[in-house]
């Protein structure tokens, strides 16, 4: 019983020590280390994977996907994780997709797309400054005012937009009303949001396992262009 104990001990002080090199990586060798076994209880061995070519209905055998394997629901750790960040990555609320490819979860306002849609595609020249050129030049030659642009810039922020197909409560997620509106939704409200960004968690990870080739992937900035 003393020996079970001093190991599963030892094996804490390992899983530490892994917590300690894994918030010190540098920017420019981002490496994540699977983490020393332990108590299955707890923690799942990253070393067990499955090759995934089906999901429900869906098969995607030409752009497979390799989760960590579990056998128990309880084996499953916390998605979301707060990072007190360094000086390559802000602080913040951060999730780890699959090995390699983590992400800061922002956390914009969301506002009524009925309203505006402002902000929320990227423009197709890029910079402010080359879309202000292509701007003056086109009232130039057609003898018009510049046409203003609402479209997001390069290091600009995109507006989150809100929809009814997302949830019926079009504008969750508005920070000002953030309290009020978190009374008002319901349980199927929130699954069915669920539905829509965690299947494109999904769609992220397989495309990152499949068509991404410069090894690990670190995002920090999701809501800026």
């Amino acid at each position: 019983m003393q020996a079970k104990l001093q190991d599963t001990i030892d094996k804490l002080g390992q899983y530490q020590q892994y917590l300690k090199q894994l918030a010190t990586v540098p920017i420019s060798k981002p490496v994540i280390e699977d983490a020393p076994s332990m108590d299955t209880k707890c923690i799942f061995d990253l070393r067990k994977t499955k090759k995934i070519t089906r999901i429900d209905e869906a098969d995607f055998e030409d752009t497979p996907l390799n989760l960590p394997l579990i056998n128990d629901l309880k084996q499953i750790p916390p998605a979301l994780h707060w990072y007190n960040g360094d000086r390559y990555r802000p602080k913040g609320v951060y999730i780890c997709l699959c090995k390699g490819f983590i992400m800061r979860i922002p956390f914009p306002s969301t506002v009524d797309g009925k309203d505006t849609k402002e902000k929320s595609l990227r423009c197709k020249y890029g910079s402010v400054l080359d879309c202000k050129q292509k701007k003056d030049h086109a009232a130039d030659v057609y003898q018009t005012d510049p046409r203003p642009c609402t479209y997001v810039h390069k290091k600009e922020r995109f507006v989150k937009i809100g929809s009814i197909y997302r949830c019926e409560n079009v504008t969750f997620g508005d920070t000002a009303t953030l309290s009020f509106d978190m009374q008002s939704v319901d349980a199927f409200s929130i699954k069915h949001m669920l539905m829509y960004s965690l299947s494109d968690d999904l769609l992220a990870a397989i495309w990152y396992q499949n068509y991404f080739k410069d090894g690990d992937l670190i995002l920090t900035h999701l809501d800026i262009y």
